[in-house]
C-alpha cells in the first residue's frame, strides 16, 4: 500500500514529508499524500482510499480564518504542472521536518498563481475574445 501511495504522490507532484503519529510512541512516518488520508487493503486484494478531502496542498492562508487549509486548495492541474512537488500538509501543523520549507513553497506557488498566472490568463481572454 505504501508503494502505491508513493507512486500516486509522485504522479500528482506532491512532496513526501515526515509527520509524527499521534500514537504513544510518536513514531515518525514519511507521507506521500496528506497526513489524514487512509488506505486499506481489502479482503478482495484491492486498495481502498478514504479521507481524501485534503489531498492537494492548501493555498496560502489568509488571516480571516484558521481552518482555510481544510477547504482552500490548489487545483490538481496547477499542482501537477508546478516546477517542484508541494506538500499536502503545508500550513497544517502535521509536518514534523522542514514544515517551514513546505509552507514557503506553497506560498510561492499561491503567489505565482494569484499574481502572474491568473492575471495573464484574464488578459489573454480579454484580448482574444470579443465581448
Amino acid at each position: 500500500v505504501n508503494a502505491l501511495m508513493e507512486q500516486l504522490g509522485a504522479k500528482l507532484n506532491l512532496a513526501p514529508h515526515t509527520v509524527v503519529e499521534r500514537s504513544a510512541d510518536k513514531k515518525r512516518v514519511t507521507m506521500h499524500l496528506c497526513a489524514d488520508i487512509e488506505a486499506h487493503l481489502g479482503t478482495d486484494g484491492r486498495v481502498y482510499v478514504i479521507d481524501c478531502a485534503r489531498l492537494f496542498p492548501p493555498t496560502l492562508p489568509r488571516k480571516r480564518s484558521t481552518n482555510e487549509h481544510l477547504y482552500n486548495q490548489l487545483r490538481p492541474e496547477f499542482v501537477a504542472k508546478w516546477r517542484e512537488p508541494l506538500s499536502s500538509d503545508a500550513f497544517t501543523g502535521f509536518g514534523a521536518d522542514n514544515h517551514r520549507e513546505f509552507d514557503r513553497k506553497v506560498t510561492e506557488a499561491t503567489q505565482h498563481l494569484e499574481q502572474k498566472a491568473i492575471p495573464e490568463f484574464a488578459s489573454y481572454m480579454v484580448n482574444n475574445f470579443e465581448q
